[in-house]
């Protein structure tokens, strides 16, 4: 218990541990965590009194570590684990069960087997008889040999899926065993997360830069990733598949390592990327919609699936807000104004003027709410002002300056896919010319955007941090729209992709979202140690596992969404 010299505003500091403290009786911003063994041995802190302690007016404190013995008290962490925990039981249960009659089916088909083959040795010994006496052996033994041939084609009823097609949860055990299995695998996951920010092995550890690490596993990296260089002959098209997906790869790869080393040179440079998933979220969304013309449930619910499935989870776990992951807000916002972009009149979808008349409408709309002062608060004046955990300065501040960094960004997405076919047919007629004219035009080109880009790099790239923010929204599509003719200014260029930094691409939102508690740690502010006093090899260990459990979970979050959100529309139903 604090001193009686302690000042009053520390009146809530006895509640917590002693290693929580300094000896001001203020709370650590990262607390040193007891290692494993000393928690086992610790004794259980005091209970609180009765009369709850005066609200935390401290934005630090709304993000204080909360001790291993008290968390489970939190009811999200306990619903969330009864939850998951049960469907591990029931996967167990039912797998035992599963087990356990495959083993009597296996003693009933030996015995089976066992009968059949003395009946097919009775069967060839009638059939040599016949032989014997004359009779015509030919026909007697095709017709054995179909008869045995046609019991060995037999096919269990139903068994018409494809394999690795993950089909609609049905009320029958073995969809429940699937179903049940993946809920166990994502919930063993979600606890181990719980442990490496709980109760960790090892005390977790501060973030270092070092510009020379940085950049020597960023090259390393890199160096890996040309070495699986794929072809993808079928799609040769702008901004193809492969080609967005490895784009995104090399950018979380950045983007991870910003966090890790908290390498606040590359700030800008981070922001430019956020910007560009942002973009293809306009993008791809607005593509979808353009060509499939489907605005039904399925499809909704499926995106908002994707993009907060994971989370929901991770929040209630951890007892998190969902701003403190704040790409997925982010994301899940311009999804939404896509799908109301299009769907809105949709009819006017395809028509020239009356869809480029929505595109500027709701540019317009983005230019009052975020550019003119005073109209985003009455937008977005229902957000709470008071601190929390991820947001400092209230839901309302923060939620104000990440959309505020991108609110043109979806919108110059939706624009460039209304473009798009006209983008890819006037590539397509330039490289139909002869390659001296083609190459002159792509070399001016080339130029040109040289030129910009020096001039954008020394006039907007170069600015401090909090002065970039400032320019950042509108002058983000310089560096995209140059990256983008770079990267697909040849045929050949378009015609291959790094395999590595695509399979990185596929897993960004579940690499962004679980580097807060398996990778990094208190939500990103310190480092998890699973190898203390080896940095290095701490990093590449942590890191191996951090993103084979972020690709697991991506699998678990597919697969579960095509089970319980099929396709089929009846089914979903």
């Amino acid at each position: 218990p604090p001193s009686s010299s302690a000042p009053s505003s520390a009146s809530y500091l006895p509640f917590l541990p002693s290693c929580y403290r300094t000896r001001h009786n203020t709370l650590l911003i990262a607390p040193a965590r007891p290692r494993l063994s000393g928690f086992l041995l610790r004794q259980r802190p005091p209970m609180p009194p009765t009369s709850s302690p005066p609200p935390l007016k401290d934005p630090v404190l709304t993000e204080a570590y909360i001790h291993p013995s008290r968390a489970f008290e939190q009811t999200g962490t306990t619903f969330a684990f009864l939850t998951l925990g049960a469907a591990a039981i029931i996967y167990a249960g039912l797998k035992l069960k599963e087990l356990s009659g495959v083993r009597a089916s296996g003693e009933r088909e030996a015995k089976y087997e066992a009968v059949d083959l003395e009946e097919t040795h009775q069967l060839r010994s009638g059939t040599e008889l016949k032989a014997a006496a004359g009779s015509s052996p030919t026909s007697d033994r095709a017709a054995a040999a179909a008869e045995l041939d046609e019991g060995k084609a037999q096919k269990p009823a139903g068994d018409s899926s494809k394999p690795g097609r993950i089909e609609a949860v049905k009320c029958s055990r073995g969809s429940l065993v699937t179903l049940m299995g993946y809920l166990a695998q994502l919930g063993g996951i979600l606890m181990y997360s719980w442990f490496c920010e709980n109760m960790p092995v090892f005390d977790h550890g501060k973030k270092s830069y070092s510009r020379d690490v940085f950049w020597f596993i960023t090259l390393v990296y890199i160096g890996v990733a040309l070495a699986t260089v794929k072809a993808n002959p079928k799609d040769t098209s702008l901004l193809n598949r492969e080609q967005t997906e490895e784009w995104k790869g090399w950018m979380q790869f950045l983007f991870l390592m910003y966090h890790y080393f908290h390498a606040s040179e590359v700030y800008n440079a981070i922001r430019i990327f956020i910007s560009c998933y942002v973009w293809m979220t306009g993008f791809g969304n607005f593509s979808f919609f353009y060509i499939k013309r489907d605005f039904g449930f399925v499809r909704f619910w499926q995106m908002l699936w994707r993009l907060n499935f994971l989370v929901f989870w991770l929040i209630m776990v951890h007892g998190n807000t969902f701003i403190l992951y704040y790409i997925n807000p982010l994301h899940t916002f311009y999804f939404l104004l896509v799908f109301a972009t299009m769907y809105a009149f949709s009819s006017s979808n395809h028509k020239k003027w009356p869809v480029r008349a929505k595109l500027l409408a709701v540019a317009a709309l983005v230019f009052v709410i975020w550019d003119i002062p005073g109209v985003f608060h009455l937008a977005f004046g229902w957000l709470s002002p008071e601190p929390v955990i991820g947001a400092r300065n209230g839901t309302f501040h923060e939620w104000h300056f990440r959309s505020g960094l991108d609110h043109y960004s979806a919108v110059f997405g939706m624009a460039f896919a209304l473009n798009y076919p006209m983008s890819t047919a006037w590539l397509k007629s330039l490289e139909e010319l002869p390659s001296s004219t083609q190459w002159l035009v792509k070399g001016g080109i080339s130029v040109v955007c040289a030129a910009v880009m020096f001039v954008w790099t020394q006039a907007i790239f170069s600015l401090k941090k909090y002065q970039y923010n400032e320019h950042h929204p509108y002058w983000f599509w310089v560096p995209l729209l140059v990256y983008i003719f770079v990267r697909n200014v040849s045929v050949t260029l378009r015609s291959y992709h790094l395999g590595l930094l695509t399979r990185m691409g596929k897993i960004t939102l579940e690499t962004y979202l679980m580097q807060h508690h398996i990778w990094l740690t208190s939500n990103a502010k310190s480092l998890l140690v699973l190898i203390p006093d080896s940095p290095l090899c701490n990093f590449f260990f942590v890191s191996a596992l951090y993103l084979y459990l972020s690709h697991r979970l991506f699998r678990l979050t597919v697969a579960l969404r095509a089970m319980l959100i099929p396709n089929e529309a009846a089914a979903a139903w």
